[in-house]
């Protein structure tokens, strides 16, 4: 339209009624419920290797593949290099080793070194097994954001451990079972750590008792396999190592819950699996038994050096 044309049309456009503006688009952007995602794409990631762990759903408040778009348009993730996905990503251990045996380079080490080398030799090598599903990772502003998650939970987890730490020292379990967050049947079973005694440990000494019933409290409660250090006299008790000892407090309870679960679920039997060298005493125990005769697997008379390693799987008499 020309200068013209618009003096002349004017008073009629003036006249039409403006059509109503279209609402802006939201912008991308991310929450605190993103941050475990963040944190889990520190290195390359794709969505089928994210979804192996359920639950991000629950997490997000939105299936993976609709919180990895938004992430990447927010500015939180970006496509994943060539060299980052190198690192995680890329053919099978024996497809790896052949491409570097055809290429004159050493072919042991890890699935990752072997990545490494093809890549540094030549990207082009690499590519025939990097086609697998787009990959991505976190950005500068995403890791600043996920290095804060890591670091607040670090936190949080150390202030937890010593809040359970010291409740289960002052023999306050109600309080415990509480900082961790397990079931009513979980806390049946740690109290048995602090009512019974293990034939198997009848050899350490009284003095050493308490501390080791909180040892073996807390691994049971926190699902650790390993004792931190504050924990850990790092000595023997009762001719077992310390940590082995607690472990078997711990798997006192384990054992107990164990019982219940399947009692639970309608099953009269279990059946005692025990490794391939398992010590004689253990050995004489029946293979299938009724739950209420079950033994306590934990037997003064076990010569295994890292204490009883059997273990019980539910047998018959399921509804």
């Amino acid at each position: 339209m020309g200068l013209l044309d618009w003096f002349r049309h004017g008073k009629q456009a003036k006249a039409q009624p403006l059509a109503p503006a279209r609402p802006a688009a939201p912008v991308p952007s991310y929450t605190a419920r993103d941050l475990p995602l963040l944190n889990a794409c520190l290195c390359a990631q794709s969505i089928p290797e994210l979804e192996r762990n359920s639950g991000w759903p629950e997490r997000l408040g939105e299936p993976l593949p609709f919180a990895v778009p938004r992430l990447l348009a927010a500015g939180m993730l970006r496509p994943a290099t060539t060299a980052e996905r190198v690192s995680v990503s890329g053919g099978g251990t024996q497809e790896l080793r052949e491409l570097c045996r055809r290429n004159g380079l050493k072919i042991s080490g890890t699935n990752g070194e072997r990545r490494r080398r093809l890549y540094e030799k030549d990207p082009e090598i690499f590519s025939s097994v990097l086609n697998g599903p787009a990959m991505f990772i976190c950005t500068d502003e995403g890791a600043k954001k996920a290095w804060g998650y890591r670091a607040s939970n670090y936190r949080k987890e150390t202030d937890d451990t010593d809040e359970l730490l010291g409740s289960l020292r002052a023999g306050n379990l109600t309080e415990a079972v509480s900082i961790a967050g397990v079931s009513p049947e979980e806390a049946a079973a740690a109290g048995l750590i602090f009512k019974r005694w293990p034939d198997m440990l009848q050899h350490v000494p009284e003095p050493d008792r308490p501390a080791l019933r909180v040892a073996g409290a807390f691994m049971f409660l926190t699902g650790r396999s390993h004792l931190p250090s504050e924990l850990d006299e790092n000595r023997e008790v009762g001719g077992f190592k310390y940590e082995t000892a607690a472990r078997m407090l711990e798997a006192l309870a384990t054992f107990a819950q164990q019982l219940a679960i399947f009692s639970s679920l309608g099953y009269d039997r279990i059946e005692l699996i025990g490794r391939e060298d398992c010590c004689p005493a253990c050995g004489k125990i029946p293979k299938i038994l009724p739950i209420a005769a079950a033994p306590t697997l934990l037997l003064e008379a076990c010569t295994a050096s890292d204490g009883c390693t059997c273990a019980i799987a539910p047998a018959g008499g399921s509804p």
